[in-house]
């Protein structure tokens, strides 16, 4: 996948992460004087938040994967979007993303259908090999993304 236009059409977490990240570089080889600290402080500050949702573990086969499962589905763009953004695991997610889910599939099976195109095609968190997280370390690790900050901050002024 390639963002040609990013003010075209939605985006991806995935695809923002990455149209970010080609700022970042850009920034990064300006002479410090040329460089827009404003600039630098939203790129930083949404790589930050990106870094802690789905979209960082995705791929561009992962997503047309995902895309490609949900089309039976007969969801909206939006819609698509939000799952692939959000990565929902359960029934209750589900009932709240999307508009009317209960009307448009009424059995249970068709909602474990919905859930299990979008948990097998996207990634789960990416745990190093060798390491396992149990569920409070998950926890701690989306409320306290474990992220250099000092660094960031000083990756992106130089």
């Amino acid at each position: 996948m390639e963002v040609l236009d990013g003010q075209a059409s939605a985006l991806t977490n995935f695809e923002v992460m990455r149209v970010l990240q080609q700022i970042k570089n850009r920034e990064g080889k300006r002479p410090k004087k040329d460089r827009q600290h404003n600039l630098n402080t939203v790129v930083f500050e949404g790589l930050k938040y990106l870094k802690t949702t789905p979209g960082a573990h995705q791929t561009d086969e992962s997503i047309k994967t995902c895309v490609e499962a949900l089309r039976p589905f007969k969801l909206t763009t939006a819609e698509t979007l939000q799952l692939v953004n959000t990565r929902p695991t359960n029934q209750v997610d589900i009932e709240v993303m999307i508009e009317e889910s209960e009307e448009r599939w009424p059995s249970e099976e068709e909602v474990e259908a919905l859930i299990t195109a979008v948990t097998s095609s996207l990634p789960e968190r990416f745990v190093p090999k060798g390491k396992k997280m149990d569920e409070k370390q998950v926890k701690k690790e989306e409320k306290e993304p474990s992220l250099n900050i000092k660094n960031e901050v000083e990756d992106m002024e130089e």
